[in-house]
């Protein structure tokens, strides 16, 4: 498929062996084709517009050395932190639109790492990295989705065993329905040669059709059932069942492939969408309820203005569900919903479990706003968009008219400038007695 690709030309035909390897070496950043009618560059990297840089040095997350996280030594996050790796290569990582994941050092800029996923290859006329050497070449999108990269205790089957690495996972956003994940642990192993150390896996569109356009950027993290996993939503313009989906990718089973039935990955549907009117589910936001550093609920909005919560407390997958099937809240007018959401626990109501009365668990305040910027005609939307205090006390279903309004209020005039300064209003919103659910 990535010979196909570079041998495909602007007219669809396709090219001999010699030039798509020119084509190659022009995707490596050579200039000089003067005996080829290549697009021209005044420059080897290709433009960064969504994708924003990720510093990566010593380890500095805050995995807890308890249980169910490696409690002895020497498999505690604690001696990762203060071990070899504390001392590696400082990197900053981002994608690019030339298709390309980058990786410079921090302290001269050099590049130590270039990765191209798998799916960005194709055989279409005006499609694919081939694409980027035709002489009428208009702009696209294709490695454009900010890298999230984090630690994680695994076996990633490349001879180390279980240990801890630090991993960097990737997608595309409107460039593609494609995610990757790297092992960016040890920069000193950058090389060709330890490739299929460094490349973990990739999964995509081909491995499931209901993973659309990754606008959804991965969370990483510990779920109840001791797998480490990328969380994230299905994106948008899937071609498989149209629904807004929740994607649970584990990360170690995907080295070998991704098969679905045998659990390798979860999906959770919303149920809302067609194929017909394609629905899609944002960036998630991830919840520790009891502190113990796992995963026990996610929070992500869909096309639909439907906020919706994920119950991930379970211990095991099959028991990771939307409660009661239906969203925590839908929007005014049910505008979409494409940014992720802030989480923080309820300020004021102290948490009342099940099955006391009065009980408000997860006891959680959701903040998110409506709105998108997706299509052209997002450009010039008169949509009144609205944003949102949502408390999640285990109940769903909620609209605005369970919230209080608050609104923008003229405060003065100032003298010398003539502007006007505007607050917002403090209007109470009686949790406690009043049945109410945040504000809006």
């Amino acid at each position: 498929c990535i010979r196909d690709s570079l041998r495909t030309n602007p007219a669809g035909g396709t090219d001999a062996d010699d030039v798509a390897q020119d084509r190659l070496l022009y995707l490596r950043g050579k200039r000089d084709f003067s005996t080829r009618n290549f697009r021209g560059r005044n420059k080897r990297l290709g433009d960064i517009v969504n994708s924003g840089p990720v510093y990566v040095g010593k380890p500095a997350l805050n995995w807890p050395d308890t249980f169910p996280f490696p409690d002895t030594s020497p498999n505690r996050y604690t001696d990762f932190k203060n071990g070899p790796d504390a001392s590696r290569i400082e990197m900053v990582y981002a994608g690019a639109n030339d298709g390309m994941l980058h990786g410079f050092r921090a302290d001269n800029g050099s590049e130590e790492l270039a990765y191209i996923s798998g799916n960005l290859f194709s055989t279409a006329p005006n499609a694919g990295l081939h694409y980027l050497t035709d002489p009428d070449y208009i702009h696209r999108y294709y490695n454009d989705l900010t890298p999230t990269v984090s630690d994680i205790y695994a076996d990633l089957q490349d001879g180390s065993g279980e240990t801890w690495r630090t991993i960097l996972i990737g997608g595309q956003r409107g460039g593609g329905r494609g995610i990757y994940a790297l092992n960016v642990t040890d920069p000193l192993l950058f090389s060709a040669g330890n490739a299929a150390r460094v490349g973990v896996w990739e999964f995509s569109n081909s491995d499931d059709a209901d993973l659309g356009f990754t606008y959804s950027k991965p969370q990483v993290g510990m779920m109840n059932d001791g797998s480490w996993v990328a969380i994230f939503g299905n994106g948008y313009t899937d071609t498989g069942a149209g629904e807004a989906k929740l994607f649970i990718l584990k990360i170690e089973e995907g080295v070998d492939g991704w098969d679905f039935a045998s659990g390798d990955y979860i999906k959770i549907s919303t149920g809302v969408g067609t194929p017909g009117n394609r629905n899609g589910l944002a960036t998630p936001a991830l919840a520790d309820l009891d502190g113990n550093g796992t995963i026990d609920r996610a929070y992500a909005g869909d096309l639909e203005g439907n906020m919706w919560a994920f119950d991930l407390s379970s211990n095991l997958d099959t028991g990771w569900e939307i409660p009661n099937n239906r969203p925590l809240f839908t929007t005014e007018g049910n505008l979409p919903i494409t940014a992720q959401p802030t989480l923080s626990k309820h300020p004021t109501e102290v948490d009342i479990p099940v099955p006391q009365p009065g009980a408000n668990e997860p006891n959680v305040m959701v903040f998110f706003g409506s709105g998108q910027y997706l299509v052209n005609a997002d450009k010039t939307s008169s949509n009144l968009d609205h944003f949102y205090g949502v408390w999640d006390r285990g109940d769903d279903e909620r609209n605005s008219g369970h919230l209080v309004q608050q609104t923008w209020q003229t405060c003065f005039t100032n003298v010398e400038t003539g502007a006007t300064v505007r607050v917002l209003s403090n209007n109470n919103v009686d949790y406690a007695s009043g049945g109410k659910y945040g504000w809006y």
